[in-house]
């Protein structure tokens, strides 16, 4: 059997076998309901804390951190207003998202490519580790692959039918897009550009100018949404990151350094948001591929392309970083053209004998099928902050006192809340606006040396709830230098707190938990203690000094 006669695994039924696998993997990510970590933390307490007022008026609690798209934070605030607060109910969006996006790829692959490089595209599309992760994340970055192939399909609708209705869809659909999905901007300007072009190069004015006219209608949207969210979504922290992170280039594409950037990225792109091994096997394949589409079609090979160069420029000039999950929505367009590649050079090594042609679509696909075989059988590492809140939360007595990272504060905040910890800490009510404080001590996240001496520094902090134990803000009490200092061996300034909680979250320092309960075990006596996997929960009585 050759690469020609291999419709028996390449028809409906194998398809149909696919599509039901990347379900399983993806409910089964789901299903594990893990913990909410750091980020998606972060971004469920901006949600469930805000009303939709604030949500809409864009009052951040963390102006610090990068903003999910409004429409998409409204659809999670509606979520929970109907399933209550969960991680499942949470990540239910972009579950319904990432199942909805499989059935979409088998139409988009089928679209432009023949059943066998339909069904190693649809393959890669259903086992990719990224896209099954982001599944089951409260993130943006699954309902990006979503928004990608609906706006792909707004584009081959309006160019099959040509009509009011569809040019009425086509404007509507962009312009509601984007608050969904910030990311569509990409796709709309480079294709939507592609499209034009073509139509000015055929001479057809009169479609040229409907084409404008829904551009426009993109454009007015555009403008509103950037006034709205989109213009204080970025700050120069969060700008600072993605310098260090890589995702912007380091200067222009046309320099050396902007070149070996350019070089970098797009063969990382391989191994994320694609979820491949090999970068420079895939590049070729990808590169063939491309190839393909350019010599058949250039029209078609440049509305493939433009998304992932218009998104390439933003890095460049910064105001979009091309980075990992980042670019997630670019993997329709990028798998396509790939999987063009791999079916090109099977046909070829074919020629050698099937063996050959089946080893190339086999080493294509081995990681993603590894990594989805491990990590279906496997639960994924996660940070345990629910279970250690219930923990702290269950054990808790009335006088206790609180010491937390800077990091596990976000959980504390969230899962305080849900527990009803927040309540109980939050005796002291605020003058005038129904809130109420809580005094807590704030442990800095690294090992801090003078001398040769190692020390924890604490200070003093005030967290502000509402009535019903929401988070609402962060405040310091007397100025930010008012800090304690804590050597290791001489431990006055801890004595007599008498019971005292330590929660650490998300420590980039294995070591630090161990220095950290080494530092309060000395100072009394260690009562009990919950830990996993980049999370600890201690409980101390320390006597003395009062």
């Amino acid at each position: 059997m050759g690469i020609r006669s291999a419709g028996y695994w390449t028809g409906s039924t194998s398809q149909f076998v696919l599509i039901m696998i990347g379900i399983v993997l993806r409910l089964r990510h789901y299903a594990e309901n893990r913990s909410f970590w750091q980020d998606e933390i972060c971004l469920a307490l901006s949600i469930v804390n805000r009303s939709f007022q604030e949500i809409w008026q864009h009052i951040l609690l963390f102006p610090d951190f990068a903003q999910a798209p409004l429409f998409f934070q409204v659809i999670e605030k509606s979520v929970i207003s109907i399933l209550g607060n969960s991680e499942l109910s949470l990540r239910s969006f972009p579950c319904i998202a990432g199942i909805a996006s499989i059935f979409l790829a088998r139409r988009f692959f089928q679209r432009f490519l023949d059943p066998v490089a339909a069904t190693i595209a649809l393959a890669a599309f259903v086992l990719i580790e990224p896209l099954v992760y982001f599944a089951a994340e409260l993130k943006p970055y699954g309902v990006d692959v979503l928004a990608a192939f609906l706006v792909y399909e707004l584009f081959f609708f309006v160019k099959r039918t040509w009509s009011l209705w569809a040019f009425i869809i086509f404007a509507l659909g962009g312009a509601l897009v984007i608050w969904v999905s910030n990311a569509m901007l990409f796709i709309l300007a480079g294709c939507g550009a592609v499209l034009f072009f073509e139509k000015i190069r055929e001479r057809q004015w009169p479609r040229a100018a409907i084409l404008a006219g829904c551009y426009l209608a993109w454009v007015l949207s555009l403008a509103f949404l950037y006034h709205m969210s989109l213009g204080k979504m970025l700050n120069p922290d969060l700008l600072k990151n993605w310098r260090l992170t890589g995702g912007f280039a380091p200067s222009p594409l046309w320099t050396p350094a902007g070149l070996g950037w350019l070089a970098r990225v797009l063969l990382e792109m391989f191994r994320s948001p694609l979820g491949m091994g090999w970068p420079y096997v895939m590049a070729g394949f990808f590169g063939i591929g491309y190839y393909g589409f350019w010599h058949k079609d250039k029209a078609l090979a440049a509305f493939l392309a433009a998304p992932l160069v218009l998104t390439l420029l933003a890095a460049s000039f910064e105001k979009y970083p091309f980075y990992e999950r980042m670019v997630l929505f670019l993997v329709p367009s990028l798998l396509l053209i790939w999987a063009a590649g791999v079916r090109d050079m099977a046909s070829h090594a074919s020629r050698y004998g099937r063996w050959f042609a089946v080893g190339i679509i086999i080493v294509s696909l081995v990681l993603p099928v590894t990594a989805a075989l491990a990590n279906a059988v496997r639960p994924r590492e996660k940070e345990e902050n629910r279970q250690a809140m219930d923990f702290l939360a269950s054990h808790f007595q009335p006088g206790d006192l609180i010491a937390i990272s800077p990091q596990a504060q976000y959980p504390f905040w969230y899962y305080g809340q849900r527990t009803g910890l927040n309540n109980k800490l939050a005796l002291h009510p605020l003058p005038n606006d129904g809130l109420f404080a809580a005094s807590v001590i704030q442990i800095f996240p690294n090992v801090v040396t003078d001398k040769g001496v190692a020390m924890l520094v604490l200070r003093h902090v005030v967290n502000v709830y509402d009535r019903e134990g929401y988070y609402r803000k962060f405040l310091l009490m007397g100025h930010a230098s008012d800090v304690v200092r804590v050597p290791e061996m001489s431990l006055d300034a801890i004595k007599g707190m008498g019971r005292v909680w330590v929660f650490l979250s998300h420590h980039n320092d294995l070591q630090y938990p161990r220095f950290v309960d080494r530092v309060f075990s000395r100072a009394g006596e260690k009562l009990a203690g919950f830990e996993r996997p980049g999370v600890a929960v201690f409980l101390y009585n320390i006597p003395g000094g009062k």
